[in-house]
């Protein structure tokens, strides 16, 4: 249905937790393979894919390689073009997001601008930036490279671009965008270089978009600077995409000799390329600064984490970002952020703690000009924190130390250390003190508190275990409870993972201990948070969480052997336990397994009896046997299920045995049963 359409606008709803189904995708994913132009327009179509598992389609479609979700509410006012592009020329507006202000959106404390920032992919390039200088609108391809199709994504949404005024509104916008989209849509050719700003010795892609001469072949431009300030001729030549025309011009020293295809200039220069658009009658003009200014870099400062440091600096223009680092001076790693700023951030994770790592910073400004700062050439180092390692235990009668908490703003309660008199205990699990989310019996309908451990390292071994005693509240105290409950996560991969690992609610009977299997993020660094939150209409006296003696261990248990073993290969069975696997056909084997007790089930299979779960304890270094054999009724012992056969001839017949062949085809009844044939036809 698409692909009669030279292009297509596609819009999403903002505000709810739709975006585009699966078939979609791959219907837009090919249209725009197919030479299609798509526009898409939303402030929250990069959050939706993400939170649907559709990254593939985010990267491949929109062209964006990391995004900042929502921009801090309000980040994105206004939209300010690029310099010199086609598409952004010119524009410079304030968003209105009047439209998407209602009272739902002020009772769930919702601002009407969510709107994303992103950095755009090596193919794309960015056409609207923020006041902060973030790309919040991408063309793709980039001015230079070829694709047959062609895309432009907004990261806010169309609607708040006002319609009013000459310049700055809505019309001239979405001109300027289906004049890439769709070259020559309104009979004028466009003319674009591939940057704003050049350096010397450096290359000028001219690309020119003339929908009036396709097939043509060749076309001319005119060219020149403030240093050779007399137009000379370049032909630029057709495109495998017809209609779109690209060549290459050479920068060079002013000091250089005139030559054909070579633009003199020098610092401060100001490049122009014109075109004489022939059937608009128009000369379409483009320009470019010539910059061989060398940026520099200071003010460089790394923080460390456990498993991560952030690297911060400033650039004496605006430039990119890239940390080269490693473990030693050779620098075999790096991250980048492709923002162009005066201040820079880069934050690298999945490191070891307590290691030491060597970096320098670099930065490259938008005309190509590449700054290294190594440290006056002895590399910045910087080492990484050192987490506790088990065994460890806090009876928690020494204090907080590397223990920390916060509260939701408007929280009633927060957690605090100290002697508990409260309903539900007069005292510590081991006094005198513990961590008590409401140590003396609040009055509250809100909490939300957070109490978080120290760093521990899960290392030296396979097996880990969290251990701390804890008794609780959780029933309602008024009739307008809407919640109450006790949530223990687990934060991993430097703080950016967070998963729940148990959850309380009700009440239990006085202190009792709490045992938590940590093996899945053995080798890792974690924090524990435990989690107290309520909701209710009316005030009520509550007891809230108390936990006390808390406690890691990790410890090297020697893995055994599972093996499973089945009478059928169509066979699909479930081990669950220390471990767990899915294994299908007749056999499994499963090494290093953890020890404990093993439970093996097993899947339904047509005209098959199921065999029933079973059950077993594999000892550390043992071996573990499995067996299951899947049955099935045969009153006239010919080998084939009796409800194969009311399926297939409506009856069991004496006479068939494992030899007859109803539909004489040369292969048996029995044989069109193991084949999963018809063994009437």
């Amino acid at each position: 249905n698409l692909l009669p359409y030279r292009c297509v606008m596609w819009r999403l709803p903002e505000f709810t937790f739709t975006t585009w189904t699966l078939p979609e995708q791959n219907a837009l994913r090919d249209y725009v393979a197919g030479g299609g132009s798509l526009f898409v327009a939303s402030m929250e179509v990069l959050s939706r894919l993400e939170e649907n598992g559709f990254n593939a389609t985010k990267l491949a479609l929109l062209h964006a390689q990391n995004y900042i979700p929502d921009n801090d509410p309000g980040d994105v006012p206004d939209v300010i073009g690029a310099a010199n592009d086609p598409i952004g020329n010119g524009i410079d507006v304030a968003l209105d997001y009047t439209p998407y202000e209602d009272p739902f959106k002020v009772f769930l404390d919702l601002p009407a601008d969510v709107s994303d920032s992103f950095t755009p992919d090596a193919n794309a390039a960015p056409v609207f930036y923020n006041s902060y200088g973030e790309t919040i609108g991408m063309k793709w391809p980039r001015t230079g490279v070829d694709a047959l199709g062609r895309v432009v994504f907004l990261s806010f949404p169309l609607d708040a671009v006002p319609t009013t005024g000459t310049t700055n509104n809505r019309a001239n916008l979405l001109g300027n965008i289906f004049g890439f989209l769709l070259p020559g849509f309104d009979g004028h050719a466009t003319l674009a270089l591939d940057q704003s700003d050049y350096t010397i010795p450096g290359q000028i892609v001219v690309e020119v978009n003339d929908a009036d001469i396709a097939g043509g072949g060749s076309l001319n431009v005119t060219y020149s600077s403030t240093t050779q300030s007399s137009p000379a001729t370049l032909t630029i030549l057709e495109t495998a995409r017809h209609g779109t025309f690209r060549g290459t011009l050479s920068l060079v020293s002013q000091t250089n000799a005139p030559a054909a295809g070579k633009l003199r200039a020098k610092n401060g220069d100001t490049v122009n390329v014109t075109y004489n658009d022939a059937s608009a009658a128009t000369i379409e003009r483009a320009s470019a600064s010539v910059d061989t200014i060398v940026p520099s870099l200071t003010s460089v400062v790394a923080t460390a984490d456990y498993e991560s440091f952030t690297v911060s600096w400033t650039s004496s223009e605006p430039c990119d970002s890239l940390v080269q680092y490693g473990e030693s001076q050779f620098l075999d790693r790096s991250v980048s952020d492709a923002l162009l700023t005066t201040d820079h951030e880069i934050t690298i994770n999945g490191l070891q703690p307590n290691t030491t790592y060597y970096f320098q910073v670099v930065g490259r400004d938008p005309a190509g000009n590449t700054v290294v700062n190594d440290n006056g050439g002895n590399l910045f180092t910087n080492r990484t924190l050192a987490p506790i390692i088990p065994p460890w235990s806090d009876n928690l009668n020494s204090g907080a130390t590397n223990w920390t908490t916060f509260s939701a703003d408007g929280s009633q309660s927060e957690w605090m250390l100290g002697t508990p008199t409260n309903s539900i205990a007069s005292a510590a699990h081991s006094p005198l003190a513990c961590w008590g989310s409401s140590l003396t019996d609040t009055y509250m309908d809100y909490t939300e508190t957070f109490l978080v451990s120290p760093a521990i390292h899960l290392a030296g071994g396979n097996s880990a275990k969290l251990t701390f005693w804890h008794t609780y509240d959780f029933t309602d105290k008024t009739e307008s409870d809407i919640f109450e409950a006790g949530t223990l996560y687990i934060i991993t991969a430097g703080g950016s993972q967070s998963i729940p690992l148990a959850q309380y609610v009700d009440a239990n009977a006085g202190w009792e201990l709490e045992t938590i299997d940590l093996s899945p993020f053995a080798g890792q660094v974690v924090y524990f948070v435990w989690a107290h939150q309520l909701v209710a209409f009316d005030i009520g006296e509550r007891s809230g969480w108390l936990v006390d003696d808390v406690a890691v261990t990790v410890t090297n248990v020697i893995g055994g052997v599972i093996n499973i073993t089945n009478n059928i290969w169509q066979a699909n069975t479930f081990l669950s336990g220390p471990t767990s696997k899915n294994v299908k056909g007749r056999f499994g084997h499963i090494t290093n397994a953890p020890a404990g007790e093993y439970v093996l089930e097993f899947a339904d299979i047509l005209f098959y009896n199921t065999p029933i779960a079973l059950t077993n304890t594999l000892a550390p270094g043992g071996t573990l046997n499995f067996t299951g054999n899947y049955t099935f009724a045969d009153a006239n012992t010919n080998s084939i299920p009796d409800s194969w056969e009311l399926a297939q001839f409506s009856g069991v017949s004496p006479l068939r045995s494992k030899t007859t062949d109803t539909d004489t085809d040369g292969l048996s009844d029995w044989a069109e049963f193991i084949a999963g044939s018809d063994p009437n036809n």
